[in-house]
């Protein structure tokens, strides 16, 4: 989506690449189905990889039914949202719980994937390409662990060496003592959102001014 996103006039100032604790652990491309609508739309990056989940996918794809069947929920969804919220500013968050999750204390792996290293590089490598600034940021979660995942400090560490701002919040302490902010052990609600934002617009704002 990067790779598109370059091709459009004006480029973006800057990207914003948030990831989970964990995220080089493996290469999962499970929500790629969400790009099915805008196959053969202009996007040859999307037709590329579209086709290359296996042999029988660019022949599937040639049916506008296969294209949306993937997603015609999310379109029920959005005709269900109270329209003063749905896109409000192009956000639609994640609502808070008639219950609060509770702490979870998790145990970290000690592995990461190179498939998902060689994604996050070429991602680095893209807006180096594109003269894009880059800030890379991991969001609260409601958990906490024994010690730094391995993904995590690969992650620091690449950022460092390439003078990319990185903020690791995943266990920041402020969001750690209420849960009331959490949708689940994984999302801040929309609440949690909109402080979390506040937290991020002086950095972008920072990383802009440079």
């Amino acid at each position: 989506m990067l790779e598109c996103v370059c091709t459009h006039s004006p480029k973006p100032k800057m990207i914003l690449l948030g990831l989970k604790p964990d995220e080089l652990q493996s290469a999962s491309f499970g929500r790629f189905g969400m790009l099915k609508p805008y196959y053969k739309t202009g996007y040859e990056t999307i037709d590329r990889v579209l086709e290359s989940k296996d042999k029988a996918e660019p022949f599937l794809l040639k049916s506008a039914l296969y294209r949306y069947n993937t997603i015609w929920w999310r379109i029920l969804l959005y005709h269900f949202i109270t329209p003063g919220v749905k896109g409000r500013n192009g956000f639609t968050g994640k609502e808070v719980p008639a219950v609060f999750p509770t702490m979870q204390h998790e145990k970290v792996g000690n592995k990461i994937s190179q498939e998902a290293v060689d994604i996050f590089n070429g991602i680095v490598q893209i807006c180096e390409d594109n003269q894009l600034k880059l800030l890379v940021f991991i969001p609260p979660v409601y958990r906490q662990v024994d010690r730094l995942d391995p993904s995590t400090e690969y992650v620091h560490a690449y950022c460092e060496q390439k003078d990319i701002p990185f903020y690791d919040d995943s266990q920041d302490e402020m969001f750690l003592a209420h849960p009331e902010l959490f949708y689940d052990n994984r999302h801040i609600n929309v609440v949690g959102c909109e402080k979390y934002t506040q937290m991020m617009v002086p950095r972008v704002r920072e990383l802009l001014e440079r």
